[in-house]
């Protein structure tokens, strides 16, 4: 995108490094393995300011994909860690904001399970409920 006040342009905006193509075919390639902490601390929050400058939608386009790429990662490192903090050093902030708020609803839950007074029953219309007995053919003729 070219800023210009006639004919020719004022300033050409390049796009940050990370975004740049060499950086989106390595994200492509797998998201999961690249330490976006290492890359930019603010990896989604910058590229949605950049993906504006970005005429044929390539920023877009990658940070989806390195969003739900990585989403499902996150996801396991929440339910599976046990307070490790070396599991955060390749998350950007956006993620160990996610990272934390479901690590910690899972260590909520966790607790709720546990330490719940009553246990959990079948509700009584499911218990009563009769089911209907199957019919054997050979007892019918």
């Amino acid at each position: 995108m070219e800023m210009s006040a006639g004919r020719q342009p004022i300033i050409t905006p390049e796009l940050p490094k990370v975004y740049r193509e060499s950086y989106r075919e390595i994200l492509k390639a797998d998201a999961c393995a690249v330490d976006l902490h290492k890359y930019s601390l603010h990896f989604y929050e910058v590229g949605s300011y950049v993906k504006h400058f970005d005429r044929r939608g390539d920023v877009h386009d990658i940070l989806l994909h390195t969003f739900k790429t990585r989403y499902r990662n996150l996801m396991d490192l929440a339910d599976h860690s046990v307070s490790d903090p070396s599991v955060q050093h390749s998350l950007d902030t956006l993620e160990k904001r996610i990272f934390l708020a479901s690590h910690a609803a899972r260590v909520k839950l966790n607790s709720w399970l546990i330490q719940s007074g009553s246990p959990l029953e079948a509700a009584e219309l499911v218990v009563n409920h009769k089911k209907r007995k199957r019919v054997d053919v050979d007892d019918m003729k």
